[in-house]
């Protein structure tokens, strides 16, 4: 199936789960092979709850399962990968920050 890019911009992508996860807003073309290599998501506000409000995920071809006229499906993982690194990005931060002492007269 070919698609246009007015066609895949602003689909709808949700996860296998069926998780809605936000709209298509712009995808990259590898100029050698002509084939889309990653799609810039919109994220729906609960997904920027879950990210500490990012504003976009970006899905690589390998993550998708299907695209559609209708909608994009992609892996699981995809939300619990970026949840998953933003923990680990907030507990590095924590961790190197040092912790609060008084002073005691």
């Amino acid at each position: 199936m070919r698609l246009t890019n007015k066609q895949i911009l602003n689909l709808p992508v949700y996860t296998v789960s069926q998780d809605f996860l936000g709209r298509i807003a712009s995808f990259n073309i590898d100029s050698e092979d002509r084939n889309i290599t990653t799609y810039h998501i919109g994220v729906s506000s609960f997904v920027k709850k879950l990210l500490s409000n990012t504003p976009e995920l970006i899905i690589s071809d390998a993550q998708v399962i299907s695209v559609t006229e209708e909608k994009m499906t992609v892996k699981d993982a995809v939300i619990k990968e970026e949840v998953q690194e933003e923990k680990e990005s907030s507990q590095e931060q924590v961790a190197n920050t040092a912790p609060l002492t008084s002073k005691s007269d």
